[in-house]
Formats: structure tokens, C-alpha cells, sequence
């Protein structure tokens, strides 16, 4: 007998679950923005669009219910035009958050001047899309605007399929042994790791309702286009290099060791392999063992293991029952990760220069605006030549002074040679209650 959920994919299940007694859908959407240079022809632009609407269903998708979705057969666009080029006027066209009832969820947003140049920006609210999703949806937007233009046909693209039918697939593939695979493997990780999500062990408060605190670094010059040569040399990402930084500086500054944070990942899901554009993203484990490995190493290790278990978190208690996850809702550290590599280099409009435009950097946003009992990390890339960690904690659950130290912490070790392992500093128990380094 089909559930109420049938029709909606584990992703799309995770984000409603959070957003349980509220119209609204995801707190922040997923925005890009681009400069152009040349002459747009509009008419072929809203062509382009309106096509990329009747070929991808999620852009057509919307939620009547907290638990169901549907697809209108009706293309519709929201085009907004605004009366100059102001990144912070963008921003806040692209960042109106959605009613998810209400489709289509996602918004177009263009600006001109009397010459040549123009601001194009795109709004998704992050159940229909993901960031690596907006890719693809570009190329086909680069085909689509040529054919619009007078160009060639756009033979080249195949047949979508529709994201409806992957979420069907994905749940009958739960309740077999696909899914038993998986409820097996997370078994055998809980006994290792134990808790998890893993807490996060700075958090001291309880008041849910705190000061919400935001926290920005920007790297030097020069810094950011060295960490990817750095990666390279010790054989892990970007990602787990980051990530194993976060893990180092927050047990340098409590003096204690914890099993991981949770990020956001694709396991074997990647978009595109579908034919289809969505919400394929979900959260997944970054563990760090105490192998000997680095950091990094550990952080690289774990996520290769996990990419062919991974399922949305909040689901996974909630469908098995098994109390595979903790349903506490304990303490914990979410690291997120934007590079500008992975969206804009792929759209090309004919007759036009385009150049991606940093809107978070004009008008820094926040990741979640009502943190709880989780701190949101960010480390954004968007070109070769800038990068930046953000953070949003809520005060009520994470000391201030805590913080601080350890996320100036996490940004001095991204800003050294990310193959050198500093000395440790130990808090003793003593001296953390008083508030004073040992100088051990």
C-alpha cells in the first residue's frame, strides 16, 4: 500500500520534514548571478527559459501538502525585470524566499542599462534544485538560446526524464535490498562511531532561540588558488582538506575529540546520470578516526566509504525505526561548500561575454536564519582568486568566545601550508573552566 510520502523523494521528504508548520520553502534559495556584456536579445531568453520549463518537471513542481508534490503541465515564469544594475537590488529579488505551494519555485531576475551591459540572475528554492544540478540546467540553457536566437536546432540534447519518476524508483529501491544494504552498513557505523549525527562538543547553552552570530573571514590574496595545489599533494579534495581544518581546530580548542560534522553530498546520485535536474543532495557523515591518518586524509577516507550508503539523515530514523540515527537533535556542525567551478562555467549565451557575480560577497547572507542547535560553516570559492569561511551559530547553544577562537583557528590553519600539522595545545579540564590556555 502506497504512503503519503511515495511521491516525493528522500531529499524532497528531509526538507519538509524541517520545514514542518510553515507555507514557506527553504530558508535561503540558491541563487546565481551573472554579468553580461553585449546584446541580449530578450525575446530569445524568455524562449530559452519557457522551453527549460516544459523539459525539466521540477521546474514545474510544487508542494499542495507537507508530505506530497505535484507538477503543474502549465509553464509558467517569473521574470522580473529591475531598474538597475544594483547587486544588492538582485540580491534581494533572488533571495524573496518561496511559498512552496505556490509554483513555479523558482525566478528569473534581469536588469539593464542603456548600453551593453546587464545583470541575469537565477533563484531556486533548494527543494526543486540543487547546486549541482544548476549546471546542468545551464548547458541545456546555453543550446536552448542559440535555437532561440536563429542557431541550430538543439539535437544534441536528450530526452529529460521526469525527477517524479526517480523519487518512485528511489523509494521502492528503499524497501528492498538496496535499502537492506544500507540498513546494514549504518548499523555497523553506529557501533564504530556511536552517536550520530556526531555532537558538535563546544555547545554549552540550551536556549534555542538565541542571538543568531555570523561569522566571516576573508582569505588573502593568492591564498585560495593555492589550497586546490595543496589538496593535490596530500591526494584529498578541496572539500576534505577544509573539512579536516575544522575538525583539527575545534579539538585543538576544546582539547576534545569527536567523530565528525555532516555535509551535504550526491553519494552515487550525481545529477545528470538521471537525464534530469533536481534535488539530488542530501546530508551524509564526515567521520575522522583516530588511525593515524591527517585530518583530511581521515576526512577523504570516509567520505569515499560513505558515498555508496549515503541516505538523507532526518529520514533515515523516521522510515527505519531502528534508531540508526539520534532523533535528539543533539549539537551539531553542518559544512557546507560553494565554488563558482561547479555552476557558472557552464552557461554561454551567444554574442555575449558572461562573468559570474559574487552576490554574497556584495551582501553577505546567511546560511540558515534560525541556526537552533545546529552551527552552519560555509567555506565559499566562488573564483580562483578569492575564497572566505562564514559561519552562523546561535548564541544561546555555542559560546561566543569559543567560537571565535576556533573558527579564527580553522582560518589560520586554511591560510598556512595546509600540509603542516601544528603542535597541538591542550586544554586541561582545569584551565577550560577557568578560562585559561594551559600552555602545555
Amino acid at each position: 500500500m502506497a504512503s503519503a510520502m511515495d511521491d516525493i523523494s528522500l531529499q524532497e521528504e528531509s526538507w519538509l520534514r524541517s520545514l514542518t508548520g510553515q507555507p514557506l520553502g527553504s530558508p535561503i534559495p540558491l541563487t546565481v548571478c551573472w554579468e553580461l556584456t553585449g546584446e541580449l536579445n530578450r525575446s530569445a531568453l524568455l524562449a530559452a527559459l519557457r522551453t527549460l520549463a516544459a523539459r525539466h518537471d521540477v521546474l514545474r513542481r510544487y508542494y499542495p501538502s507537507g508530505n506530497s508534490a505535484a507538477t503543474t503541465r502549465e509553464t509558467q515564469l517569473r521574470f522580473m525585470v529591475l531598474d538597475d544594475l544594483d547587486p544588492v537590488e538582485m540580491h534581494a529579488a533572488l533571495n524573496e524566499r518561496f511559498i512552496r505551494r505556490e509554483p513555479p519555485l523558482w525566478r528569473v531576475a534581469l536588469a539593464s542599462d542603456n548600453t551593453l551591459r546587464h545583470l541575469l540572475g537565477l533563484s531556486f528554492d533548494k527543494l526543486v534544485m540543487d547546486a549541482g544540478s544548476v549546471a546542468w540546467l545551464l548547458r541545456d540553457l546555453t543550446v536552448l538560446y542559440t535555437a532561440a536566437c536563429g542557431g541550430p536546432e538543439p539535437a544534441a540534447l536528450r530526452q529529460a526524464r521526469p525527477y517524479a519518476e526517480f523519487a518512485t524508483v528511489q523509494r521502492e529501491a528503499l524497501h528492498g535490498s538496496w535499502g537492506e544494504q544500507r540498513r546494514q552498513w549504518w548499523r555497523a557505523t553506529r557501533q564504530t562511531n556511536g552517536q550520530y549525527p556526531p555532537r558538535w562538543p563546544i555547545a554549552s547553552g540550551t536556549d534555542l532561540d538565541g542571538t543568531t552570530v555570523m561569522f566571516e573571514r576573508r582569505l588573502p590574496d593568492g591564498v585560495a588558488s593555492e589550497l586546490a595545489s595543496a589538496a593535490a599533494r596530500r591526494g584529498v579534495t578541496e572539500f576534505a582538506l577544509v573539512a579536516g581544518a575544522v575538525l583539527q581546530a575545534f579539538e585543538e580548542t576544546t582539547g576534545l575529540s569527536h567523530s565528525g560534522l555532516v555535509t551535504n553530498g550526491h553519494g552515487r546520485c550525481q545529477p545528470g546520470y538521471w537525464r534530469s535536474v533536481g534535488l539530488f543532495a542530501h546530508g551524509i557523515p564526515v567521520f575522522c578516526d583516530a588511525s593515524g591518518r591527517g585530518h583530511a586524509e581521515s576526512v577523504q577516507h570516509h567520505l569515499i566509504d560513505t558515498i555508496e550508503h549515503a541516505l538523507p539523515l532526518r529520514v533515515v530514523n523516521g522510515i527505519w525505526q531502528e534508531d540508526l540515527v539520534d532523533v535528539s537533535s543533539p549539537p551539531t556542525c553542518v559544512l557546507t561548500a560553494r565554488t563558482g567551478h561547479s555552476r557558472h562555467d557552464d552557461l554561454r549565451l551567444a554574442g555575449l561575454d558572461v562573468r559570474l557575480v559574487d552576490l554574497n560577497r556584495a551582501v553577505p547572507s546567511p546560511i540558515n536564519t534560525r541556526p537552533g542547535v545546529t552551527c552552519f560553516i560555509d567555506w565559499v570559492h566562488p573564483t580562483d582568486e578569492s575564497a572566505y569561511l562564514t559561519a552562523e551559530y546561535n548564541a544561546g547553544v555555542y559560546p561566543r568566545d569559543g567560537m571565535e577562537e576556533a573558527l579564527n583557528r580553522v582560518y589560520a590553519l586554511l591560510t598556512v601550508e595546509p600540509s603542516h600539522t601544528p603542535r597541538r595545545v591542550p586544554w586541561s579540564q582545569h584551565d577550560r573552566d577557568a578560562g585559561v590556555r594551559s600552555a602545555t
